[in-house]
C-alpha cells in the first residue's frame, strides 16, 4: 500500500501534532506501507532534523509544498493556505500513484474529493467537525479515523455509519519501553533538586489543557515542587510572573520525553471540562507517554481521559478545581508505594497503545470495504 500523508504544517517541530504525524508515518512503514509525507514549504524537514526532534531516522520520504509566504493570521489565510497546498499536491505529485491519500485536514481532502475517488481518501479527525468540508467527506463515504470514542459518538449522531468510522487513540513508540534514565540522573539533566517531591506537567500551554488549574494547585499542595515542561518563551515570561512558585523548564524535544518524565514523582494531566475538545474529543499524547513511565499519575475526571485510564490505575481529581488537584497530589505523596505499584501495573497494560499497533489497526480498516 502506497500512502501520501498530507500535512500543511511546520515539520518537524516541538508541537504534539508534529510528533504524532512523524510516528504515524514511521509506523505505517513498519506495517508494510510505502509512505510519502508532504509538509509546508517553509519546513526544514531533513532526515537529520527529524532524527534530532523525534529520536529516529525516518523511513518515509518528506517533501515540501507551497505556500511558504502566507501565514494563517486570519481565517481566510488559513483556507487559502489549505487550498494552495492541496492544488500543489494535485498538480505536481500525481495523486493517482497512491492507494491512499491521508490527512488530518478536512479542507485539503474536501478540495481533492472533486478530483480523486472517495475510496482513495482517508480523514483522520482530531475534533468533532460537521462543517461544509466534513459533511461532504462523510456523505461521500470517505473513511474516517477518529482519535476518541467521543468523536465517534458525535459522528454517529449525524447518521454516519459505524463501519465508516474507526477509533484509533494516539499512542507511543516502543522506545518508551527501552531503558530510561533513573530519577536522579533525569533530575540532574533538568537542574532539579533530587530531594524535592515533584509534580510535573509536560505539554503545550493551551488553556483547554487545564494548565492554570495545575499552576494554581501549587498553592494547595504543601512542600511539593511544581514543574512544567513546555510552552513558548513569551508564554513562560507571562506565566512565571503569575505563578512564581512554579518552575518552568521550557520546551524540550519529544525524543527526550521518555527520560524527562522520569524526573517526576507524580505526572499530572489536568485537562479542563469546560471545552468539548478537552473533555470528550482529545487523545493527548502525554497521557500514553505517562502510562508507559511507571510514574504515578493524577488525571482529571473527564471522559476523554477516563475512557483510557481509571482509578486505581491513576488518581482522579475534579476538573478545573485546583484544591482537589492539590489534594490528589498530596494523596499520591501520602500513599506513594501503593500508587507506584499501580503505575507499574498500568505500564504493562499500556503496551497496546504503541504507534505500530495503531498503524496495523488503521491498515486493516483501510483494506475493509464500506457498504
Amino acid at each position: 500500500m502506497k500512502i501520501a500523508y498530507l500535512a500543511n504544517v511546520r515539520f518537524p517541530s516541538e508541537r504534539a501534532h508534529a510528533a504524532q504525524i512523524a510516528h504515524n508515518c514511521e509506523a505505517f512503514v513498519q506495517a508494510g506501507s510505502e509512505v510519502d509525507l508532504y509538509v509546508t514549504e517553509n519546513a526544514n524537514a531533513s532526515e537529520l532534523k527529524v532524527a534530532e526532534q523525534f529520536g529516529f531516522t525516518p523511513h518515509f520520504s518528506v517533501t515540501t509544498l507551497p505556500p511558504q509566504w502566507l501565514y494563517p493570521r486570519y481565517k481566510i489565510s488559513f483556507y487559502v493556505r489549505e487550498f494552495i497546498f492541496a492544488f500543489a499536491f494535485f498538480f505536481r505529485k500525481r495523486p493517482g500513484q497512491y492507494d491512499i491519500i491521508y490527512a488530518r485536514s478536512e479542507w485539503i481532502l474536501w478540495l481533492l474529493s472533486f478530483f480523486v475517488k472517495s475510496s482513495q481518501l482517508v480523514w483522520e479527525s482530531h475534533e468533532a467537525k460537521f462543517n461544509l468540508a466534513a459533511r461532504r467527506l462523510l456523505q461521500k463515504g470517505v473513511k474516517v479515523v477518529v482519535i476518541s470514542q467521543g468523536i465517534k459518538k458525535y459522528y454517529e449522531t449525524h447518521a454516519v455509519p459505524a463501519e465508516q468510522l474507526l477509533v484509533a487513540e494516539d499512542g507511543i513508540d516502543d522506545g518508551f519501553y527501552a531503558q530510561v534514565l533513573d530519577r536522579s540522573v533525569a533530575r540532574e539533566k533538568l537542574g532539579l533538586d533530587r530531594d524535592d517531591f515533584i509534580a510535573m506537567y509536560i505539554g503545550g500551554f493551551d488553556v483547554w489543557k487545564g494548565i492554570h488549574t495545575f499552576f494554581e494547585a501549587a498553592q494547595h499542595a504543601p512542600d511539593v515542587r511544581f514543574v512544567a515542561i513546555g510552552g513558548s518563551e513569551s508564554e513562560i515570561v507571562v506565566l512565571h510572573a503569575q505563578y512564581p512558585t512554579v518552575q518552568f523548564l521550557g520546551s524540550k524535544p519529544y525524543r527526550e520525553l521518555r527520560n524527562y518524565q522520569q524526573a517526576a514523582d507524580v505526572l499530572v494531566v489536568p485537562n479542563t471540562a469546560k471545552e468539548l475538545l478537552s473533555s470528550h474529543y482529545t487523545s493527548p499524547l502525554k497521557l500514553f507517554a505517562h502510562m508507559a513511565s511507571g510514574v504515578p499519575m493524577v488525571v482529571t475526571d473527564i471522559p476523554s481521559l477516563i475512557s483510557v485510564v481509571q482509578s486505581p490505575q491513576v488518581t482522579v481529581c475534579a476538573p478545573d478545581n485546583p484544591i482537589d488537584m492539590g489534594n490528589a497530589i498530596m494523596e499520591v505523596r501520602a500513599h506513594y508505594e501503593e500508587k507506584k505499584s499501580a503505575a507499574e501495573d498500568l505500564k504493562s497494560s499500556a503496551r497496546k497503545y504503541t504507534w505500530k499497533e495503531r498503524a496495523s489497526l488503521i491498515k486493516s480498516f483501510l483494506l475493509r470495504e464500506v457498504s
